[in-house]
């Protein structure tokens, strides 16, 4: 459970506690036994139906991931029955590479929002395939195909805190020719 989400809870839990301590201060013992009781009750229920919410958010993030990765499939197929059909194989591998970093930031977001924070340079992309040693609530994998590559055979580079990105990460593929700079890098964080 996130640790916002703790926290709300043992908020309500020490207002009700203390709620609960100035009513059995100035009523009568067995009024004040079950207004602990009537609270302590409340209290449950609610945190009961929190739990079952954070419950139901997991389950649309899961579905989410599926549904992400149905689009990457059907938007590849399209991109490259494009690409046989018009021979414009360069556009279509710089498309598919941004569809990829779109892909990598949904897959990203869900990591952060089980894990509570993004991996770490040094775990890189590989962290949404397989689960790192030092991370709690991992729900991966994250992605399906192993350790993402761009469509020119490279691995996309991934740092986080971003230099570009300084709260979030920057992802990217050197582009067609390889080589880093120049006008053929692909990102997340230019247009």
């Amino acid at each position: 459970m996130p640790k916002f989400i703790v926290g709300l809870v043992a908020a309500a839990f020490a207002f009700v506690i203390g709620f609960a301590c100035g009513a059995l201060l100035t009523a009568p013992k067995n009024a004040r036994m079950e207004s602990l009781v009537n609270e302590s009750n409340v209290l449950k229920k609610h945190v009961a139906d929190f739990e079952s919410k954070v419950l139901l958010l997991q389950n649309d993030v899961n579905s989410l991931k599926e549904i992400n990765e149905q689009l990457k499939d059907q938007l590849l197929q399209a991109y490259m029955k494009k690409e046989k059909a018009s021979s414009s194989s360069k556009q279509a591998r710089i498309t598919a590479a941004h569809i990829d970093i779109a892909n990598l930031e949904v897959a990203l977001d869900a990591f952060e929002i089980d894990t509570g924070r993004y991996p770490t340079s040094s775990e890189g992309l590989g962290a949404l395939v397989q689960e790192p040693n030092n991370v709690t609530n991992w729900r991966g994998p994250y992605i399906k195909r192993g350790n993402p590559t761009d469509p020119w055979g490279n691995a996309y580079i991934y740092k986080q805190p971003g230099q570009y990105n300084q709260y979030g990460y920057d992802i990217y593929s050197y582009g067609p020719d390889g080589q880093q700079g120049g006008d053929d890098d692909i990102d997340n964080w230019s247009g």
